[in-house]
């Protein structure tokens, strides 16, 4: 059974691997731009999506998920409760700044409820 599961598995991989080389040697004869028009193309779009992605956040951007542990773990109990991740990430940095060093998760919770 193992053999046979092994060689399933097998099977799948080259035939994904055959359609791949398939996939991109078509590509390439029928890409309708020379590489650099479709580098160019490719950044000018990038530039738009993160333009309408900044737009889209308020322009703030999405912020970094805080390193330390229990600022992380507060975070995750504020969006469980409802808290959009962004408003947590603000809420907690806010709570511990005022709460100081050695703060429990439950204190910097409690903390960031109050506002």
């Amino acid at each position: 059974m193992c053999n046979e599961n092994s060689s399933q598995l097998g099977t799948i991989l080259a035939a994904f691997a055959v359609g791949a080389i398939a996939g991109a040697g078509l590509a390439l004869l029928y890409a309708p731009q020379s590489g650099k028009e479709t580098r160019d193309l490719l950044a000018k779009r990038a530039r738009d999506l993160k333009d309408k992605v900044g737009e889209t956040t308020g322009g703030t951007g999405i912020s970094p998920a805080p390193r330390d542990p229990q600022q992380a773990d507060a975070v995750a109990a504020l969006v469980s409760l409802g808290y959009k991740q962004a408003d947590a990430q603000k809420a907690v940095a806010a709570a511990s700044e005022t709460a100081g060093s050695e703060v429990t998760v439950e204190e910097l919770v409690r903390a960031a409820l109050r506002g």
